[in-house]
């Protein structure tokens, strides 16, 4: 995350998490000390970033993700990641959080 490639990247974090946070919807997302995930190896590539996020719908989320500066950034998507599968989705029962 400290390389001048994923700059733009790294700077938007905060603020789309805190958009994020604070929008319709959003019910958790993983995150460590440092408020964001960036630091954990769920993969054995170290280039594999982990974002992790429990929302009440659907439709909330494809709301955030399709609008707004969440919507702007994601665009961007192709100037600091490979194309490859980037989501999977599941239903968890409401008041539990993902392990």
């Amino acid at each position: 995350m400290d390389h001048p490639a994923t700059a733009g990247f790294a700077d938007g974090l905060a603020p789309v998490n805190a958009l994020g946070e604070a929008a319709p919807g959003f019910v958790w997302r993983l995150q460590t000390e440092d408020g964001d995930a960036t630091s954990i190896s769920a993969f054995p590539n170290p280039l594999t970033i982990v974002n992790l996020t429990v929302w009440e719908s659907g439709a909330a989320l494809r709301e955030f993700v399709y609008r707004g500066m969440h919507r702007d950034f994601f665009r961007r998507r192709a100037e600091w990641f490979e194309a490859g599968s980037l989501t999977a989705m599941w239903w968890v029962p409401a008041g539990t959080t993902p392990t």
